[in-house]
């Protein structure tokens, strides 16, 4: 399985990309929206990490894109430690978002949603 996870904190890249790789899954890690959204459109992921809340170029930014783009990909889990608002929740939904996770987020719950989505996706 390859995961593309999109964020601008590194300590969170770095445990996410520790913790994933010991499932067996082939994780790249991407520190802003603007390079993660051209990975999105270049490659093949099974699973896509997104962190809502980046500066410059947030998540939502890369939804958007996608959006303008024709693209809506379903295997996008949107990450946000802050609280969405019912607007918010609706577009990324609209836009093909897999999943809403807030953070912080507990690995084995992070893990949990990622093997569900992939069984019930048909990828395992």
């Amino acid at each position: 399985m390859k995961v593309l996870h999109i964020d601008d904190n590194q300590a969170i890249r770095e445990t996410f990309a520790d913790v994933l790789s010991m499932m067996d899954m082939e994780i790249e890690s991407i520190g802003n929206g603007r390079d993660g959204l051209n990975k999105i459109l270049e490659g093949t992921y099974d699973v896509v990490l997104l962190d809502l809340t980046m500066p410059d170029f947030s998540g939502f930014d890369l939804i958007e894109e996608l959006e303008k783009q024709g693209k809506t990909p379903n295997n996008i889990f949107a990450l946000s430690a802050m609280t969405l608002s019912n607007d918010q929740t609706d577009l990324l939904k609209k836009n093909g978002i897999a999943k809403i996770l807030s953070k912080p987020i507990e690995i084995a719950v992070l893990t949990k949603e990622i093997r569900t989505f992939l069984k019930e996706n048909k990828h395992e």
